[in-house]
């Protein structure tokens, strides 16, 4: 502090004051928010042209103006021998997460990640990661794993399509995580 001293002993002058709060600058590329959720249930899905969703692998984000969302998602899964199945992220509810899956061509199915089933007590890992540019909306957007089976039959999550009880069978563990992403 610099200043005089007057008469009566006090002080005046100016004393280093901030004016205003300090504005912290994220960098581009720096996580701003994680959100994850881990399934250790077991579940079977059938075929639904929509999916169904797996409701445990659900993450809801709040996303700031201009800024990405990365969705990875691990899905531990089983099927009877032949029959395939497949997964894929929902966002508000809606079918597909634009842009993160395969195009329709003829009847065939979208989704971002599918595999065959072999009808034992094997566990298989459905692994993929979407993108969603830019997804600000002003309120929460909820982001859900979805599964769908072949034809009547289903889908196992968690669990091999015999699940039989014995120690060299496994009970497997699925995620979804979401993180967002300065621009």
């Amino acid at each position: 502090m610099s200043g005089i001293i007057n008469s009566t002993g006090s002080k005046s002058g100016v004393i280093g004051t901030t004016v205003g709060t300090p504005v912290q600058v994220v960098p581009a590329g720096h996580i701003v928010d994680v959100q994850t959720a881990l399934y250790t249930g077991e579940s079977a899905y059938a075929a639904n042209y929509d999916g169904y969703a797996i409701s445990a692998l659900s993450v809801t984000m709040n996303p700031a103006d201009g800024n990405d969302i990365l969705i990875t998602c691990h899905i531990s899964c089983s099927a009877d021998s032949g029959i395939r199945g497949g997964f894929w992220v929902s966002k508000s509810g809606t079918s597909f997460l634009s842009g993160n899956v395969g195009d329709t061509n003829e009847s065939r199915h979208r989704a971002a990640a599918s595999f065959g089933g072999t009808g034992d007590n094997v566990l298989q890992q459905c692994s993929f990661q979407n993108f969603d540019e830019d997804p600000y909306t002003g309120s929460s957007i909820t982001y859900t794993a979805i599964a769908d089976g072949e034809s009547t039959y289903g889908v196992m999550v968690n669990k091999s399509y015999s699940n039989g009880n014995s120690p060299a069978v496994y009970v497997g563990m699925s995620s979804i995580t979401a993180i967002e992403i300065q621009r």
